[in-house]
């Protein structure tokens, strides 16, 4: 949808580097302002979660570790593309839709991170949820995880 032939707008994962930062600056400036309503309310506790550090981990991770290139069941050669769609890439076309005629879903979701190039799979969302709760992407993370224990 926004591809370009631009090499130097990619990052190293392949992703437009103009709208990763554009993330970058957004959740820089929710978080000045998440803190000033932690100083205008001490006793109410204002939790920030980090949902995009917590899915380039998930990018930058999935494929790391284990045999067959796989590490939290993701497969490194669909990364970056939908299990369900159709065309390019990706597997992604704005105009083909999931559930489209003309468009094809995988035979492994759980192996896929992206569902139809805009949604995670169920997988990815719940290592998303697991990391945003556990792995300190949600600030700050102390209270959470004191209201997440068994």
């Amino acid at each position: 949808m926004f591809a370009t032939t631009n090499a130097a707008a990619y990052d190293a994962d392949n992703c437009l580097k103009n709208f990763n930062s554009f993330a970058v600056y957004h959740n820089d400036h929710l978080q000045a302002a998440l803190e000033g309503l932690r100083r205008a309310h001490p006793r109410v506790t204002v939790m920030y979660a980090d949902y995009y550090q917590a899915f380039m981990y998930l990018l930058n991770h999935a494929a790391d570790l284990g045999d067959s290139s796989l590490w939290l069941g993701f497969d490194e050669g669909s990364l970056q593309r939908a299990c369900c769609g159709a065309g390019g890439p990706y597997n992604f076309d704005i105009n083909l839709m999931c559930g489209l005629p003309g468009t094809e879903t995988c035979s492994e979701p759980s192996k896929y991170v992206s569902w139809d190039g805009i949604h995670l799979t169920q997988e990815a969302y719940r290592v998303m949820a697991q990391s945003l709760i556990m792995q300190g992407f949600a600030y700050p993370n102390h209270h959470f995880q004191e209201q997440w224990k068994c």
